[in-house]
């Protein structure tokens, strides 16, 4: 995505699964009363027009990452800057390398927007969805084993077959896929557990 910040010309790419994963994670409270802003900033971005939506995503997000433990705004900003260039002489800067912003002129509200286009862009599908509610199963007794940081989430559709580890990393899928693919796997598992359900019931 390309767009123009006080007469400067940026461009940022997509944040890896993973990255976006992380992202949300901090952002979640904030992103879940934004949507309706994220799918509007999405549009008028692509058409050159995204003053008036910024000026309320902004400060949201601004009071969020305000709230939140240096680590934890370090890892939302961070990653966010890390795909993001900038056009300088006849070709394409990272703005952000190393943890370090390669621009004196980059001020915080710069900074804000090119972190509200990057998770507006790489989340916006994301938060746009209507998660399945799934049934529950109780299992007295039963605990399982989850990777940290809800990389489970991440790792079901690679274990189902049905992505590749790779297409985490490389931009293939984002997590709105990810989340649907949870949301087919979620049916099949309680479709399956009604039907065994059934048959047992049947069988008595």
């Amino acid at each position: 995505m390309e767009f123009e910040i006080k007469g400067v010309n940026y461009r940022t790419a997509k944040l890896d699964v993973f990255q976006q994963l992380k992202v949300s994670r901090k952002l979640l409270p904030v992103l879940a009363g934004l949507v309706s802003e994220f799918s509007t900033l999405k549009a008028q971005a692509a058409a050159g027009n995204s003053g008036a939506v910024l000026e309320s995503v902004l400060p949201k997000i601004a009071d969020t990452l305000a709230a939140l433990p240096d680590e934890d705004v370090n890892a939302v900003i961070y990653p966010c800057l890390s795909v993001v260039s900038r056009q300088h002489e006849k070709g394409w800067t990272k703005v952000f390398d190393q943890g370090v912003l390669m621009f004196d002129d980059t001020d915080l509200f710069t900074m804000l927007q090119l972190v509200a286009r990057v998770v507006a862009d790489s989340l916006g599908n994301f938060f746009e969805r209507t998660p399945r509610q799934r049934d529950v199963h109780p299992a007295s007794g039963l605990t399982l084993e989850t990777l940290p940081e809800g990389e489970s989430f991440l790792m079901r559709p690679v274990d189902a077959g049905y992505i590749t580890y790779t297409a985490l990393k490389d931009g293939s899928v984002d997590l709105a896929d990810v989340a649907r693919m949870n949301d087919w796997l979620d049916l099949k598992a309680d479709n399956e557990y009604r039907i065994a359900k059934w048959r047992e019931d049947n069988e008595r």
